[in-house]
């Protein structure tokens, strides 16, 4: 009925406080990584929803166990099982000798040529194939591409075309591929470029 939202047929579930069902993520919007944690669940006889921590209908999760697997039960205006999904995040980090931040190094992230995984045209979360965005890395060296904008399963291009002041340019490209958990490979690109997955994905040059 809305955006976001799917229905159950009401008469597939039993509310008899004891069978139990569980809700997984078999695919994240574009642009979010996937949950992959799972939530059971029991329909009560009044056709409330509980949440359970595995399939023993007596074993109850707790509301900050469900969100910290980003789920939860809205009961406003009918009962919902929702669940929270992270955008995908990447920030390109211009590092120089020992480290030091390098501001004002300018890139483009675009598409890569081919298809992804369900065999479309690799693209961005708007469905653009070839949108080109710009990125400056600030003071501190970093730039954040911006949320959801990349989608898992996608390959994408990322090339220097303005060098901070007083270093030289490095305009070979890498190209990377956002993985459904949200993680970056790099597929192609030279040693200048170190790709990380720790906490939020960064991708450093140096």
């Amino acid at each position: 009925p809305y955006a976001g939202w799917a229905e159950f047929d009401r008469g597939a579930f039993r509310a008899d406080g004891t069978s139990v069902y569980v809700l997984r993520e078999t695919r994240a919007p574009e642009g979010y990584e996937l949950n992959d944690g799972e939530v059971f669940f029991k329909l009560m006889t009044d056709g409330t929803v509980v949440l359970l921590a595995s399939n023993d209908p007596d074993d109850l999760l707790t509301a900050e166990g469900a969100a910290a697997m980003g789920y939860g039960v809205d009961a406003e205006g009918g009962i919902t099982v929702t669940a929270a999904d992270e955008p995908v995040e990447v920030s390109v980090v211009k590092r120089g000798e020992g480290g030091r931040a390098l501001p004002g190094a300018t890139f483009t992230l675009s598409c890569a040529d081919g298809t992804n995984s369900d065999g479309r045209p690799n693209h961005f979360s708007n469905g653009s194939a070839s949108d080109v965005y710009e990125l400056v890395t600030s003071a501190d060296g970093t730039v954040q591409v911006a949320p959801a904008l990349l989608v898992a399963g996608n390959s994408y291009v990322l090339e220097e075309t303005t060098a901070p002041a007083g270093h030289a340019l490095d305009s070979r490209p890498l190209t990377f591929k956002v993985a459904s958990d949200g993680t970056v490979t790099a597929t192609d690109g030279p040693d200048s470029y170190q790709v990380s997955n720790e906490g939020q994905i960064t991708i450093s040059m140096t």
